[in-house]
């Protein structure tokens, strides 16, 4: 079977594209952006916009698969999948794109984030599947990734909406303590 070669000069006026919608979105809400103002920002014509993707919300899925690939890159050498480590790891990558998720949050879309990061739980579940043996069967495990990244994802709603101040170190720490504390009828 032959693979498609990817065009390099297209690969990178798509992530010029993504970087300028990034750009843009600091400081304008996302619905009011035209497709001018992105490729005007990336210094690329529309036509060019048009050669890659159909609309702005292409441009926004695909910087958000860029994020996905690279989240479990981080993962794909890690040998230590302890809680605690996923915990900083999680809160340190989401650091390093704290510009993204204030752009998302400026522009209430921080929703799709989580479903484009749920699209990608599949290849996260295989870093955890050496871990499988810690449960019934496979199912069971990818419910707990599903339980993990919601938990997850809400903890970092709240640590962004509080100004990110907390370092990951901070929020392993106070999640240890929840999870230490969590067989306590508070949570049901």
């Amino acid at each position: 079977m032959a693979f498609k070669k990817k065009n390099p000069m297209a690969e990178k006026s798509k992530k010029w594209l993504t970087d300028a919608l990034l750009e843009i979105m600091k400081n304008k809400p996302y619905n009011k952006i035209t497709i001018k103002e992105i490729s005007d920002k990336a210094l690329l014509s529309r036509r060019t916009f048009y050669r890659n993707f159909n609309s702005k919300d292409e441009v926004l899925s695909l910087k958000m698969e860029y994020i996905c690939r690279e989240y479990i890159s981080y993962f794909s050498g890690e040998q230590n999948l302890s809680y605690k480590n996923i915990i900083h790891i999680y809160f340190k990558f989401w650091k390093d794109h704290l510009d993204f998720l204030l752009a998302l949050d400026k522009s209430d879309l921080l929703y799709l984030m989580l479903q484009k990061f749920n699209e990608y739980l599949p290849l996260i579940y295989n870093h955890f599947k050496g871990h499988l043996h810690l449960f019934k069967n496979r199912e069971h495990l990818e419910y707990a990734l599903y339980f993990s990244s919601g938990g997850l994802w809400n903890v970092l709603l709240k640590w962004i909406k509080e100004g990110a101040k907390k370092s990951p170190e901070e929020m392993e720490s106070i999640l240890r303590e929840a999870l230490k504390n969590a067989n306590l009828t508070i949570i049901v």
